[in-house]
């Protein structure tokens, strides 16, 4: 395998992570409607954040992904920016009623 599509890979285990932690602390949610659809809730990463430092200062496994604090707010802040303002299959439907 690559390196490039190690990269790729390790980026998307580190997103995943990084939006379990968002979803923990309630800055973001996943629509209850279209699973895998996250709904940015306007607080945001500083707990998510928090959480981290914790669980990476403990040696958390969940957390094993990132090398440093760095990486981890880095990691946060594309979860974050994945995030829609809303669903967008909820809002076209609603639209369109």
């Amino acid at each position: 395998m690559g390196s490039a599509k190690n990269q790729y890979e390790n980026e998307q285990v580190a997103a995943e992570i990084a939006m379990g932690l968002l979803i923990e602390v309630g800055a973001v949610s996943e629509c209850p409607i279209h699973e895998g659809t996250y709904i940015d809730q306007d607080l945001g990463i500083e707990e998510a954040l928090d959480l981290g430092r914790e669980l990476l200062a403990t040696g958390d496994p969940r957390v094993a992904e990132f090398e440093d604090e760095a990486d981890l707010e880095s990691a946060l802040n594309t979860a974050r920016g994945n995030a829609g303002d809303e669903c967008g299959s909820c809002g076209k439907n609603a639209r369109k009623g």
